[in-house]
């Protein structure tokens, strides 16, 4: 399967994050809430607006920009969640 954006994730589906692409601020950033390379994520929630979004990572539920998601990018796995 190809990567594609976590922004681009559909609600209640899964994939592992093979890259953040963005300065080290920003990935630091992101790290220090979960979002590494390898991690396991979930789309949970879009807000009505659609920005931001909420993402399961490491059974914790983490609320991140539109902006911030355009630079993960993920491997969506092949299975929905239930």
């Amino acid at each position: 399967m190809d990567r594609i954006r976590l922004s681009s994730l559909p609600l209640k589906k899964s994939g592992i994050i093979t890259e953040i692409d963005g300065s080290l601020d920003i990935s630091d950033r992101l790290a220090d809430m979960g979002f590494i390379e390898g991690a396991g994520v979930t789309a949970e929630f879009v807000s009505p607006f659609g920005d931001p979004a909420a993402f399961r990572i490491y059974n914790t539920v983490v609320a991140i920009r539109k902006k911030d998601c355009d630079k993960i990018f993920v491997k969506e796995l092949p299975y929905e969640n239930e």
